[in-house]
């Protein structure tokens, strides 16, 4: 979550930690694969030093298995482009550090990144972690990568050198408001949300849209981020007749719980929430009747409709995402739309722009200049006012049900919003 969906085994680890959501620090660990020695610069004999790619993430306790599918996109994005020669004729060498999910590690780990010659990091992605690493990465000028929601993180100005490419928690919130209330025509609208930085943010920046729109917010609840019991929850929406339900969660074993909440209660409000909420875990806790009313956020790229089928370059990206992870543990509408393969290669493009792999304000520059590029999950527009560079073109509203349709293949949805 990260705000990306939970995997029912990072579920259980962390029922059993007693820090909850976060897993407490202990001493930085070197988990990879920086097999390289020296500058990242030219080096002897016209050959070129590797360019160092940091990957900040959890390797080890309990969250480890859910952010590891973050990284697999731009682990196949290393590979195509190594494959090729390098990023300007550097080969990629990933450097590898524990975070453990806590923002207190944070700046111990880029110090680390800052200290073995990386200049470029994929991660962290979850708010918290982020906004924990964001003071230490912008001052020493290491440019990074985030899949986390918060706001504040394309704010250009304050962290020059953080990029977000998935959308903003706003940019979401306004997408599910306007078609809740644009094409749906709903009024009424009720909010349930995880009492954790994600679905805080989400929450947040959904009720002014609410108000803006001229719709009704009638109820407004909020739960632990791995609570299970959550009819207690839903009754307190369900005496103010809510026409939608704003779900705000990003762990599957909640989001499961809520759908046979509903099944228990006997009551079916259309709801709608993050893409997490349109993985295989939700779609296998509840009934076809349940789910034929249940929505989530996602990509243009990874949708069908009437009249526009899903394009080739998004199927082979696929069929090449099966084979490097075979297993997903149902996450694979999640891992599909994680931004770092684009990152990788938008990151490579600048890279050789800005002719350096050691002076990072001239590839912040480069990459503010990509303008209107086209990456595998969507439309990206970059500018040097905001680093939120995903379009709002890209952004779109998908079924549930439709991921039980053979066309879909556990990863693409069927489309319902313009």
């Amino acid at each position: 979550m990260t705000q990306y969906e939970i995997s029912r085994r990072a579920f259980m680890g962390r029922l059993g930690a007693a820090g909850g959501l976060l897993v407490s620090g202990g001493l930085l660990a070197a988990c990879g694969s920086d097999d390289s020695s020296g500058s990242a610069s030219a080096s002897g004999g016209g050959a070129k030093g590797p360019l160092k790619l940091g990957y900040a993430r959890p390797t080890t306790g309990a969250t480890a298995s859910s952010f590891a599918l973050l990284f697999t996109p731009a682990d196949m994005a290393i590979a195509e482009l190594n494959g090729k020669g390098g990023i300007d004729g550097h080969k990629i060498v990933k450097v590898d550090l524990d975070d453990k999910g806590d923002p207190a590690e944070e700046p111990g780990v880029f110090r680390k990144f800052k200290e073995q010659g990386v200049h470029f990091v994929v991660g962290p992605n979850s708010s918290g972690t982020t906004l924990g690493a964001l003071p230490i990465s912008t001052s020493l000028k290491i440019l990074n990568l985030s899949s986390a929601v918060a706001d504040a993180l394309g704010d250009a100005g304050k962290y020059p050198y953080t990029f977000q490419m998935n959308a903003s928690a706003a940019q979401e919130a306004r997408a599910v408001v306007e078609w809740c209330v644009k094409e749906k025509g709903y009024k009424r609208i009720a909010i349930i949300y995880a009492d954790d930085p994600f679905g805080q943010t989400l929450t947040d920046d959904s009720v002014p849209v609410i108000k803006e729109l001229g719709a009704e917010l009638v109820g407004k609840v909020s739960h632990e981020s791995v609570a299970t019991a959550m009819t207690p929850f839903l009754s307190s929406l369900k005496k103010n007749n809510p026409d939608v339900i704003l779900q705000w969660q990003s762990v599957a074993p909640t989001i499961a719980a809520t759908m046979k909440s509903y099944e228990n209660m006997g009551w079916n409000p259309p709801a709608i929430g993050h893409c997490s909420l349109l993985t295989q875990t939700t779609l296998e806790s509840a009934s076809k009747d349940t789910l034929s009313n249940k929505y989530g956020f996602y990509l243009r790229n990874f949708t069908w409709a009437d009249g526009s089928d899903i394009a080739q370059k998004q199927k082979d990206y696929v069929t090449k995402l099966k084979s490097t992870a075979p297993d997903m543990g149902g996450q694979e509408a999640v891992t599909v739309v994680t931004p770092s393969y684009d990152f990788v290669y938008a990151l490579s493009e600048a890279i050789t722009k800005a002719g350096t792999i050691d002076d990072t304000t001239k590839v912040k520059t480069a990459m503010e200049g990509l303008g209107k590029w086209e990456g595998m999950l969507g439309t990206y527009a970059f500018g040097s006012q905001t680093h939120s560079a995903l379009d709002a073109s890209s952004m779109v509203i998908a079924s549930a049900i439709s991921g039980t349709d053979p066309k879909a293949e556990t990863f693409f949805r069927e489309r319902v919003s313009a």
